[in-house]
């Protein structure tokens, strides 16, 4: 196939698996493109300018003097237009890197990371040797987390950069505990992914971390970019989701808000409601809800949204829950 053709086909699938952190390498084989082409293609997007520069004494000098500045080995390689690890060949032949590389991974460079620290190196330094950026290393010291596009520290405090926002949230569990088997932990998204890489069958990898088939396919689904599942990016997603406390869809949509009213006024019930709003809006996954979040904005009017009258609404004339098991006598 010409370049120009693979080019326009799988030009902005491979930048966007460059840009989720996929390797070249690995992205290139997701979309079935040799790797030279892969780097071809990224050079005419803009992205590298090739593995063919002639390293000049003025060329050493510069990713050392960038490095000295930063810290960094990417930002090195940046300004010189080298790979990452043609300017750290350089800074070895220097004397400023050792010589070990790290491990892949950004658990094993955290990891690395802190033995560094821990051994007296700053974090400047520390962060440049695993080949991280500075500041990555200072929130990695002091525990600071970034999720999407957001920083959140220690303390419950979350900057969102998107919204220019700041505001607190519970910090009682770790992003990476184990809630409950009911939920998939880090290790089970690491064996998903490992299972992808070995071509298991989806029946084979739910039987391996005793989960549901039908539960795989949905993660792989959700978090995957070009066909490349993400584990990593999956897991921080699942922790950001579970942040609490949460508003109410009902709360923040009065369109939906009105619709869920309307249904209430008629009889209908929740369930009813539920399933009638995707046969009346078919293509505008917003108008969904459950019948559950009804339930709750129904019975906790601080947070559900709903007006207090449509209680009345309900068919069994109930606007409380009530205890369902036995009577206990003490």
């Amino acid at each position: 196939m010409l370049f120009v053709e693979d080019l326009e086909r799988h030009g902005e699938a491979l930048l966007r698996l460059v840009d989720a952190g996929v390797g070249v390498a690995a992205a290139c084989g997701s979309l079935e493109i040799t790797r030279g082409r892969g780097y071809e293609m990224l050079r005419a997007l803009g992205r590298g300018r090739g593995r063919k520069t002639v390293i000049t004494e003025e060329l050493r000098g510069q990713v050392v003097a960038v490095f000295g500045r930063s810290g960094s080995i990417n930002r090195a390689a940046i300004a010189g237009g080298l790979s990452h690890d043609a300017a750290r060949r350089i800074l070895v032949a220097a004397g400023l890197v050792g010589a070990a590389k790290a491990g892949y991974g950004k658990a094993r460079a955290k990891a690395r990371f802190a033995e560094l620290v821990e051994a007296g190196w700053s974090i400047t330094r520390a962060a440049g040797e695993v080949g991280v950026n500075v500041r990555t290393g200072r929130d990695w010291r002091r525990g600071v987390r970034k999720v999407g596009n957001t920083r959140v520290r220690p303390d419950g405090m979350v900057v969102d950069y998107g919204t220019g926002t700041r505001y607190f949230i519970s910090m009682t569990r770790p992003a990476d505990a184990v809630i409950s088997d009911r939920y998939l932990s880090l290790d089970d998204r690491l064996a998903i992914a490992d299972g992808l890489v070995n071509k298991h069958t989806l029946t084979a990898i739910a039987a391996g971390i005793g989960k549901h088939k039908s539960t795989i396919c949905r993660e792989i689904r959700a978090h995957s970019v070009e066909g490349i599942y993400l584990p990593h990016q999956a897991h921080r997603d699942a922790a950001s989701a579970r942040a609490r406390p949460k508003t109410s869809k009902l709360a923040v949509d009065p369109v939906l808000r009105e619709r869920v009213e309307q249904g209430l006024e008629t009889k209908l019930s929740p369930e009813q409601i539920s399933h009638r709003l995707v046969k009346d809006f078919p293509d505008d996954e917003s108008m969904r809800v459950s019948h559950e979040t009804i339930y709750q904005a129904l019975y906790f009017q601080a947070r559900g949204g709903l007006k207090r009258e449509v209680q009345t609404a309900l068919r069994t004339g109930l606007s409380m829950t009530t205890p369902s098991g036995p009577a206990v006598m003490l």
